[in-house]
Formats: structure tokens, sequence, C-alpha cells
């Protein structure tokens, strides 16, 4: 029956993989049954990735955090002191500095379905004129088509978007806005003084804040430039690994990736239908999105992994211990004591703590791999496989590669297992 074949299923698949030696990186699949006296079964499993990560240790890439000036201070101290601008209404024509209240639409000029000539209904709005042409909505220079305008004063402004501007979707399009004024209000800027600190930032003196703002600008700049500089250097390790992984495990990626990114557009309100919808893209396009998300982040992870396995780096086993029970707790915290009981089990635990041990390996070889391209250590050379920096090759080192088939026997069934496309055979008898 069935069922019946469901249990001999999985009292054999277990017991064959381990006696053939294969190391498995998920869940088989039963493809088909050949024969039912002897039960002869196929199956479809992910094998181990195989990750060769070359000469690692000879990437260096300049670590050089850009430095933050008293001109930066003084853009923010600007800023602060425009919002906290008193507006006044005028009746004055609008000049520099000014902000001007608006109705506007835009359109396409530059085709004839006037059903798809839109680019926005018309709308309520406001600008600043500024001193000179910047990069604003709804087109650069903008604000200073305003200059000269009284209330209730109409105009309209045409643009061509240039062939490189940053909205892909504007590029080269020709555009045409109707401006109605509604009002125009001048802005008073207060005095940078102690009261302006202590009113907009709840520090005593100007002083005590330019400090602030340096201190907050340095650390952000810092991080910015951390971040490039670790995506910089990760992509390098790739270039020089040679990484191999299934299919399925790409496919896994891919579905984690998914469920994370809906748990964000839901705690944001949104979903994939509006998601889409906003970005004027279809199913395929966003699949094609997560699948290249997806792949980058898991060849990051494998390599980190790898680098983690080759360097036998070691986490802190309290730090686990105490994610670990971080974790638990913040997700328990408002379950009654029957619905937490799921979060406590031993299965649970187990996998939590793999997941969590997992991160931490990856942050501490992140940790290693800035400290190798920096130049601030000389990796030990017993931490290094004898193959690092092997002369083979792959014709495309950025594709995955599928890893060889497997058939293996018992003594009473015979389990066959396939990965790949024309791979070997090797079979591992009783």
């Amino acid at each position: 029956t069935e069922e019946a074949l469901k249990v001999l299923v999985d009292e054999i698949y277990p017991q064959a993989i381990e006696e053939a030696g294969i190391e498995a990186a998920g869940s088989g699949k039963l493809e088909k049954v050949d024969e039912l006296d002897p039960p002869t079964f196929e199956f479809i499993i992910p094998l181990k990735p195989e990750i060769d990560l070359g000469d690692y240790k000879s990437i260096n890439f300049p670590y050089e955090p850009p430095e933050t000036s008293d001109v930066d201070v003084d853009e923010v101290i600007k800023n602060i002191q425009k919002q906290r601008a008193l507006l006044k209404p005028v009746k004055r024509p609008a000049e520099e500095g000014d902000i001007v209240f608006i109705n506007i639409g835009g359109r396409r000029t530059d085709i004839e379905d006037e059903n798809n000539a839109a680019l926005f209904e018309d709308r309520f709005s406001s600008a600043v004129i500024q001193t000179q042409e910047t990069d604003e909505w709804p087109c650069p220079g903008f604000s200073q088509q305003l200059i000269g305008l009284s209330a209730e004063d109409e105009k309209n402004i045409s643009y061509t978007y240039p062939e490189d501007y940053d909205d892909e979707e504007l590029r080269g399009v020709e555009a045409a806005f109707h401006v109605v004024v509604t009002n125009i209000q001048s802005r008073s800027l207060p005095k940078l003084d102690d009261k302006f600190a202590k009113t907009a930032a709840g520090i005593d003196t100007i002083k005590e804040l330019r400090a602030n703002i340096k201190v907050n600008l340095i650390l952000q700049a810092l991080a910015d430039y951390n971040t490039t500089y670790n995506e910089t250097i990760l992509n390098q390790l790739i270039e020089e690994s040679v990484i191999k992984y299934p299919q399925q495990i790409l496919e896994n990626e891919k579905d984690d990736f998914t469920n994370r990114f809906e748990g964000q557009l839901a705690e944001q309100g949104n979903s994939m239908n509006l998601y889409m919808q906003t970005r004027g893209i279809d199913e395929e396009t966003l699949d094609k999105e997560i699948t290249l998300a997806a792949e980058t982040q898991l060849k990051q992870k494998l390599v980190l992994i790898e680098l983690a396995e080759v360097e036998d780096l070691q986490i802190d086993l309290e730090q686990l211990d105490a994610k670990l029970k971080g974790t638990i707790s913040v997700a328990t915290k408002n379950l009654s004591s029957k619905d937490a009981k799921k979060y406590t089990t031993k299965e649970f635990v187990s996998a939590l703590s793999a997941r969590i041990t997992e991160e931490m390996l990856i942050e501490k070889a992140a940790e290693y791999l800035r400290a190798i391209t920096k130049g601030e250590l000389i990796p030990e050379e017993s931490g290094e496989p004898e193959d690092a920096g092997g002369e083979a090759q792959p014709e495309d080192d950025t594709q995955p590669e599928e890893t060889s088939q497997e058939s293996v026997s018992t003594s009473e069934t015979e389990v066959i297992v396939l990965e790949g496309e024309n791979p070997p055979e090797s079979k591992v008898n009783p």
C-alpha cells in the first residue's frame, strides 16, 4: 500500500545515504518507483555545495573611509535652519528662497496616446525656490521656473529628461507640467545661536550642536563606507572562488528571500501585488529580480561559510547561548504558555541554534575577510587547504553547477540518487 511504501522509504532512504557516505544538503525527493520485488526507488537529492576559495589571501583592497569636514556640518546646520524657518504669506511675486504652494499636473508630450500620457494627476504640492538649479521634483531646476509668479498665476513648464537620468523610466521623456500658484510665503531663517541649538536639538550651545552633528556625520559616513567596502571585497572573494551547488539550494534560498520580503511588505501595510503595481512591473520581472538577489545572497553565504571552515573560525558559545535565549524570549513574550511550548521543543531549539550559529560564523568570516583585505593580519598557513588557489577553473564560475550522480544499493532494496546531467555512476553494495 501507499502507506507501507512511505514507511519503507522513510526507513531505507537515510540508511542508504549513510552507507554511501553522501553529504546531502537537504531532503531528497522521491522521483519514481521502478520495481516492487525487490523495491527499487529513484531519488533526487541536493548534494553538499563544493566551494574552492582560490587564492583568497591575495585579495587586497585599500580601506579609505571618507573624511567629514566643517562644510558638511554647515550643510546640516543650514538644513535644520531651513526646517525651522518662520513662514509669512506675501502678496508679491515669488523670489528666491520663497516657498510656493501650487497645484500641478504632469504629462508626456512625446506620445500620442492620451490615455497613457499622464505622468501624474493634478495634485497639491510646494517648492522652495532654490538659488541654483538642483535635482528636485518633478524635474531639475523646476523651482526656478516659479520665480516672478504671483498667486493664481498659471504656467506651463516643459522639460526633456536626459538619457542618463537616475530614473530609468523617465530617460529621454519629453514632459510638460501645468502649474497653478495658490499662495506664496517668505521664509525668515532663525539666528544660529545658543537659543537655536536649545530649541532645535535640546543642546545648550551652538558649539556643542556642531560637535554632535560632526560625530553623527562621521559615524554615518563610516557605516555607509563599510557597507560598500564589505560588498566590494565579498564580490572579489566570489569572483576568486569556484562555487558549485544544486538547484534545490537556490530554490530554498529564493523561497526564504521571498518570505522575508513579503513579511517586510506586510509590516508596512503593503503586499506583493501592490508593490508590483507601484513599480509597474509584472510577476515575471519580479521573479527574475528575486532570483538574482537570492543567488547573490546564496553565493555570499556559501563563500563566507567555507572561509570560516577553512580558517577554523570559532564562535563564542556564551554569545550563542545568549542570542538563543534572547530570540526565544522575544518570540514567546506575548504568547500563552500553551502557544509558547512550540518554541521550546528540542527540534525547534536545535534548528534555531543551528541558524544562529551559521549567522555568527558568517559574521565572523566577514570580519576575518576584512582583516585580510585591509592587511591587518596574515592568516596561519595551517589554516589554508593544500589545494587553495588550484589551477583548475570552471568555464563560467558565475553559474551554479550540479554535483555528481550517486547510485546506492542496500541488501533489500536499491536506492538510486540522481543529481546533475550525464554524471558518472558509482555503486555501494551491501
